[in-house]
């Protein structure tokens, strides 16, 4: 469960976007069963798919982007400073939508990517020894979770399947945001040689809900 509720006006707002967006659904979709809101404030920077169907329809794009704005404004001078929310919506082929948010606070990710630290210190590790594997030439090693993409100087490119080991820290990081209250919903590490050889040189970027 999410440890942080909403105040009482930004879940007022929360449900005036929802309703937005359910409209938006009624409509517009016709065989679609599921479809996504996301929207997301990392420092000065905001924004998000307000909503994703597949085939898409029309819907007031930035509308209910404003809207969250307003909502994640409104909700910080209430004490509470989101950094992502999410609302999965779902039916049964012709049925009524049914959906789920989730969101995250800026102290709860903030504590989380703490939390995980060490073993982003492992991944990091575990990456160089991937790229010094393949050849002094090495200039980056990307994982992604289900890929892991070495560039050697020349811009040569070799894709690679994740070794067990870094499933492993992966699974580590999952049961980490579980514990928390959180849902992991991706990640990307990335390191280069010019990268010192030192514990916090790697690119981390975690998604958790």
């Amino acid at each position: 469960m999410m440890t942080t509720e909403l105040p009482e006006a930004a879940a007022k707002q929360l449900g005036d976007i929802r309703a937005k967006l359910l409209e938006c659904l009624v409509a517009g979709v016709q065989d679609q069963t599921e479809a996504r809101s996301e929207f997301k404030r990392y420092g000065v920077s905001e924004g998000g798919v307000v909503l994703h169907v597949q085939p898409a329809i029309q819907h007031p794009d930035f509308v209910i982007d404003r809207m969250y704005s307003s909502m994640f404004d409104q909700a910080k001078q209430e004490g509470v400073e989101l950094r992502d929310i999410a609302t999965s919506f779902r039916r049964t082929p012709g049925g009524s939508w049914r959906f789920e948010t989730r969101w995250v606070t800026v102290d709860e990710y903030s504590a989380f990517t703490e939390s995980v630290r060490p073993i982003v210190e492992e991944i990091r590790i575990a990456l160089r020894n991937v790229g010094s594997a393949l050849g002094a030439d090495w200039y980056m090693v990307s994982f992604n979770v289900k890929r892991i993409v070495v560039l050697s100087q020349d811009r040569a490119r070799t894709s690679l399947e994740p070794s067990a080991e870094l499933q492993k820290f992966v699974a580590r990081i999952e049961a980490k945001a579980q514990r928390q209250g959180l849902e992991f919903t991706g990640a990307e590490w990335t390191v280069t040689s010019n990268m010192e050889d030192a514990e916090g040189e790697i690119e981390s970027s975690i998604g958790v809900i």
